[in-house]
Parts: structure tokens; C-alpha cells; sequence
């Protein structure tokens, strides 16, 4: 099976190479600015911005909070890096916008938790939700509008559906974290922050979790294929020893129009802090796992006319 997964963590330019597949290189850290808590705009607390998009028609970006309340939101956001540096003061909110349910209402509040967000080129937002397994409510894609209202939903195979049983379908807290849609709109690709229950365990230290990237062709609203990523193990041990400790995939980026993506992997110790890590994803010629319902399969599995032993579905290193 081909590589999925390429540790390519100082990666920036594009450069193309065979196939119409793109490349980065040469990433520049350029500056960084913190909200302070408490931090108030337009009556909310502007806090938890999970997802960013650029608008470069508007020179703004949209960026969704992770708030579960009726107050679920995206703000419109100046980023100013005219001097090629990102600093204090840079970053200014001139508007916010209540996310609607399908009724046209603000959501009851605990029924959505807003993680990805990206833009379309008609003027549209796709927004995904974790939802919570806890409460088996289901996670959902949507496509809204800039005013925040409801268009569509992109159907959610039923193997990312939570259970009472918790023995398959997503984890809580730990479902659709990312968005991004190919340069050419074509394709949106989303992804579970770690393994779904039936896949395997979460990540821990010196144990990698096996996520789930989920790409949807958006000319007919349909998953068409499925690819396995392995996010690494928990990178540093919580203090006290037993603390809490997780590692997700938080975001993706598409670099072409063909399955090259850049993943963004981010680990928390408690004690210790964050420890986040880009990559480059080559899907291209990877397995479709979009029928296979359990990652450690008990039967054999044929792939390209061979067939696999029973075991836990495995990624070349």
C-alpha cells in the first residue's frame, strides 16, 4: 500500500512535479498575536476559534468559535500583513454572525459544536460540527450562507454515526475538526480528529490513533472516497503522569486539486502544554476505505488482487 502520510514538517512554496500534484516547501514563521480571555466584541466573548477561511474577494477571513451555545457564531476578521509580519494589533473583528439551524433559528444550544469552516468561490460557507456522541447527536457538513443561514447538508456515511454503545462511529469531542475544499471546488475533504471506535484506540503516549479522512465530490454532495491517516502518538507525558493528554488532527489544506493536503496535528499535555506539527498527505493511489466498516478486520482483506492477513489495518511507515 502507498505511503499516505509524509513527514514533511518544514514544508511552503508550491512546486509542481508529475501527475498535476504540488508540493510546499520553505514555510516561514511570520508572527503571532494572542487574544486575550475576556476579550469582547459585538456583546460575545470572542474566544475558541476553531476554523479560519480567506475571502481574498473582501480581503477578510471567517472565523468559527466553538461555542455550543445558542450563540454559535463566525466572525468576519481583518488580518494585516501588509508588512510581512504577523504582530500586536494586526488582527481587528469588524462583524459577527449567529450560525442558523434549518429552520432559519439560532441553534438550541448543545445541538451543534462548530469546528471547520471553509469558503466557496459562490459566496458560501461549508461548516462542520463534532456533534456530541455523548448525547448521540450527530456530526454534519453544511453549506450556509454568509448571512449565516442554512442551504444544504452533506450526507454523513453511517460508520462515523455515533452509538449507544459506543462501539462504533465517532468519539466525542473527537469527530469533523476540519474543512478545505480543493483549489477548483471540486472536492471537500474533512477528517475525524482520531480513530472512530471501532478503528482502534485514541492516540496516547507511544500509541498512534487511526483518523479517517472523508473527501466528498461537491458537483454531486456525495462521499466518493475514504483514506486512512495515522496521527502520532502523544509526544510528551503529562505532568502528573496520569493527567490529561490527547494528540487530533485539527486541520487540513488542500494543496492541489489532486489529494495533497497539509495536516495539521495538534497534542496537548497537561503540565506540559501544546506541541503542534504540520505535514504533507499524499492521497493519491491510497486505499479506499470507505466500505471497510472496522480498521482491525477479523477476515481477510483483498486489496489490488492480494490478500492481507486478518489484523489491524496498517499504514507503511
Amino acid at each position: 500500500m502507498p505511503n499516505l502520510k509524509v513527514t514533511n514538517e518544514t514544508a511552503g512554496e508550491v512546486t509542481g512535479n508529475r501527475q498535476d500534484r504540488q508540493s510546499l516547501s520553505n514555510i516561514d514563521f511570520i508572527g503571532e498575536v494572542q487574544l486575550p480571555t475576556g476579550l469582547m466584541f459585538a456583546g460575545t466573548e470572542v474566544g475558541g476559534l476553531s476554523g479560519l477561511t480567506y475571502d481574498a474577494s473582501k480581503n477578510v477571513y471567517y472565523a468559527l468559535s466553538d461555542d455550543r451555545s445558542e450563540k454559535a457564531r463566525f466572525y468576519t476578521t481583518q488580518i494585516d500583513l501588509s508588512d510581512g509580519a504577523l504582530d500586536e494589533g494586526d488582527v481587528t473583528f469588524s462583524a459577527v454572525t449567529t450560525l442558523l439551524d434549518k429552520s432559519g433559528e439560532p441553534f438550541i444550544g448543545g445541538s451543534i459544536d462548530p469546528e471547520g469552516i471553509a469558503l466557496t468561490n459562490k459566496g458560501t460557507l461549508y461548516v462542520s460540527s463534532e456533534g456530541d456522541a455523548s448525547q448521540l447527536i450527530t456530526p454534519f457538513i453544511r453549506e450556509i450562507g454568509l448571512t449565516g443561514d442554512f442551504i444544504s447538508e452533506l450526507p454523513v456515511p453511517d460508520l462515523f454515526l455515533p452509538t449507544a454503545q459506543n462501539t462504533s462511529g465517532i468519539r466525542n469531542n473527537l469527530a469533523f475538526e476540519s474543512l478545505a475544499i480543493t483549489p477548483n471546488q471540486r472536492f471537500l475533504y474533512t477528517a475525524t480528529e482520531d480513530a472512530l471506535n471501532q478503528d482502534g484506540p485514541n492516540a496516547d503516549i507511544n500509541q498512534p490513533s487511526l483518523s479517517r479522512i472523508l473527501k466528498y465530490d461537491l458537483t454531486t454532495g456525495e462521499p466518493v472516497a475514504s483514506f486512512v491517516y495515522e496521527v502520532e502518538p502523544v509526544p510528551n507525558t503529562p505532568i502528573p503522569e496520569d493527567g490529561f493528554r490527547t494528540n487530533g488532527l485539527a486541520e487540513l489544506l488542500t494543496v492541489d486539486n489532486n489529494g495533497t493536503l497539509l495536516a495539521l496535528e495538534r497534542a496537548f499535555s497537561a503540565g506540559v502544554g501544546n506541541t503542534v506539527k504540520l505535514f504533507e498527505v499524499q492521497t493519491q493511489g491510497a486505499l479506499d476505505v470507505s466500505n471497510t466498516l472496522d480498521l482491525f478486520r477479523e477476515d481477510p482483506l483483498a486489496v489490488d488482487g492480494e490478500s492481507l492477513p486478518p489484523g489491524p489495518f496498517e499504514i507503511d511507515p
